[in-house]
C-alpha cells in the first residue's frame, strides 16, 4: 500500500487488472483521494456519460465543476469543462459517493436550483469560489440586485440560496460537514470587494451553518441581524472549524462573537481576519482564545495587553492552544514583554509571525528555543516559514541560532528565491550544520524555492 501511494489515479487503474491481492489493495479508498474527472470526460459530454458507466466512476471522491477560462488566481493546468452542464449531467453525478465538490468560474445558469441544492446536499465537503470581473459602484457587490452586475456572476444569490435551502430541508439527511464561500477578485489589481448575502432569510443561514463542521466565509456581506442570529444559532455543537475572512463587523458583533465562542462553541480551529477586539476585556479574550488548539489572527485590532494575557495564561499551563499564527499585527506584538512571549511561543507545537518580527522579539525567542523548547516547526502546519526569511535573523548570535534550530523537529531554510532574500549570515548557516553532527533533534530540513543566489549574503 505504501508503494502504491506514490502512484497516480492513472497509474492506479492499471493495477486493478494485474492480480486479485494488487487489486484488494490498490482499492482502498485512500489511495483514490486525489482522483478527479477525467480531463477526456470534460471535453467531451460522450465519454462524460461513458465513464460514469464505467466501474473505475465509484473511485471518484472529489470533483471540480470549473469552466471557460481560468481567472488569474486557478491553476492553468485545472481542466474546464467544454459543455453546458446541465441537470441531466448533475443527476448522472449524483448517483456517485461524492467527498467533496468545488465550484469555480462556471455557468451553471441550465442547472435548476432544486437539482444544484440536492447534489451539493449529497457531498461532506463543499468549496464555492463566486468571481466578479469588473468593479461596481461600491465596494459590496450586491447579489439580489437584477441589474447587470447579476450577469457578470457565475452562480448569483438565487442558487447560493437554494444550496442553503437544500441543507435546511435535508435536515438530518444531508451529508454536507463543510462549506467554503469565498469571493476572488478575477484580476489581482482590481479593488476588493464583499459579496453581499444580505438578501438571504436568516434562518436559512442558520439552518444551513448549524449542522456544519467546518465554516470558511471570505469577503462576504452579512448585515447586523444575520450576524446575531448566525453567531446565536448557527454555531452548532458540532462546529470544529471556524474561518471569517473578511467579513465586516463592529465592536459589538466582535464581542457577540468571542461570547458565543465562549459559551456555545467547542472549536478546535479559528481563524479571524480585520476584527476589531481591542474593547474586549483581556482577561475574558485571553480565556476564550485559550480554548481553542489552532488560533491564526491576521490585521487583527488587539491590544498588547490582550496578547500579553494570552500569553501569559498560557505560560501557566491555562491554555489548549497548540498553534498560534499573528499576521500585520507586529504593531500590536511589539508591546508585549519580550520574556512573556519568548516564553509563551515555545510552550506551543508551533508558530507563525510576520517576516518583519521585531529585532528583542526576534532575539529572545530564539534565545529561550536555543535552550528548551516545546515548538516542533516554525509556521503552521502544513506551511512552514523560511527562519532565514526573518528581516532580523542576522541580529540572533550564531551558536543560539544553530542550538535553537536544531531543537525543532523541521526547519525550512529557503536561502532566497526570486521575491524573498535571505537574512542568514554566513557564519550562521555554517554554525547550524555543524550542530547537526553533534547533538541535534531534527528529523527534516525543507526547502520549498529554489534558492536565488544572487539574494545570499556571502
Amino acid at each position: 500500500r505504501i508503494i502504491f501511494g506514490f502512484l497516480e489515479p492513472e497509474d492506479l487503474k492499471d493495477v486493478l487488472l494485474v492480480s486479485k491481492n494488487w487489486k484488494s489493495v490498490a482499492d482502498e479508498p485512500i489511495l483514490w483521494a486525489g482522483f478527479d474527472l477525467p480531463r477526456k470526460c470534460r471535453r467531451n459530454v460522450q465519454k462524460f456519460y461513458r465513464f460514469l458507466d464505467f466501474s473505475l466512476s465509484t473511485k471518484l471522491q472529489h470533483l471540480t465543476l470549473t469552466g471557460d477560462e481560468p481567472p488569474n488566481d486557478i491553476n492553468e493546468y485545472d481542466d474546464h469543462f467544454k459543455f453546458e452542464i446541465k441537470d441531466k449531467h448533475i443527476k448522472h453525478l449524483m448517483n456517485l459517493e461524492l467527498a467533496s465538490v468545488e465550484i469555480k468560474n462556471i455557468d451553471l445558469s441550465k442547472v435548476s436550483d432544486e437539482v444544484l441544492g440536492q447534489f451539493i446536499n449529497k457531498c461532506k465537503e463543499c468549496d464555492i469560489t463566486e468571481y466578479y470581473e469588473d468593479e461596481p459602484p461600491n465596494n459590496n457587490l450586491n447579489l439580489s440586485s437584477d441589474d447587470d452586475d447579476e450577469e457578470k456572476l457565475f452562480l448569483g444569490v438565487k442558487k447560493i440560496t437554494s444550496i442553503f435551502k437544500a441543507i435546511q430541508e435535508a435536515l438530518e439527511g444531508s451529508r454536507l460537514k463543510s462549506l467554503r464561500l469565498k469571493y476572488a477578485r478575477r484580476q489581482e489589481y482590481k479593488e476588493r470587494m464583499n459579496l453581499d448575502l444580505s438578501a438571504i432569510p436568516s434562518d436559512i443561514l442558520v439552518a444551513a451553518f448549524s449542522r456544519l463542521e467546518i465554516l470558511d466565509l471570505e469577503d462576504v456581506f452579512l448585515n447586523s441581524e444575520q450576524l446575531s442570529s448566525i453567531f446565536d444559532l448557527g454555531f452548532g455543537r458540532s462546529l470544529r472549524r471556524l474561518r471569517l475572512h473578511g467579513v465586516e463587523m463592529d465592536f459589538i458583533q466582535a464581542r457577540h462573537l468571542i461570547k458565543v465562542l465562549d459559551t456555545n462553541c467547542q472549536l478546535k480551529k479559528l481563524e479571524l481576519s480585520e476584527v476589531d477586539v481591542s474593547d474586549i476585556p483581556s482577561m475574558f479574550f485571553a480565556g476564550v482564545i485559550n480554548k481553542i488548539e489552532w488560533v491564526v489572527f491576521k490585521d487583527m485590532e488587539v491590544d498588547s495587553d490582550q496578547l500579553e494575557e494570552m500569553f501569559l495564561a498560557i505560560i501557566r499551563g491555562d491554555s489548549a492552544m497548540k498553534h498560534l499564527g499573528m499576521f500585520g499585527m507586529n504593531d500590536s506584538l511589539s508591546d508585549v514583554d519580550e520574556e512573556v512571549f519568548a516564553t509563551a511561543v515555545n510552550m506551543l507545537e508551533s508558530v507563525a509571525f510576520d517576516e518583519n518580527l521585531s529585532k528583542d522579539l526576534t532575539e529572545q525567542m530564539f534565545n529561550v528555543m536555543s535552550i528548551q523548547t516545546n515548538l516542533k516547526i516554525i509556521g503552521m502546519p502544513g506551511k512552514q516559514i523560511p527562519v532565514d526569511a526573518f528581516e532580523n535573523i542576522q541580529e540572533v548570535d550564531e551558536k543560539v541560532l544553530a542550538e535553537a534550530l536544531n531543537n525543532l523537529r523541521s526547519v525550512r531554510i529557503d536561502l532566497g528565491n526570486f521575491d524573498r532574500d535571505c537574512f542568514f549570515n554566513m557564519p550562521q548557516l555554517i554554525t547550524f550544520f555543524k550542530q547537526l553532527s553533534s547533538r541535534s533533534e531534527l528529523k527534516r530540513i525543507v526547502r520549498e524555492d529554489w534558492p536565488d543566489w544572487s539574494r545570499f549574503p556571502y
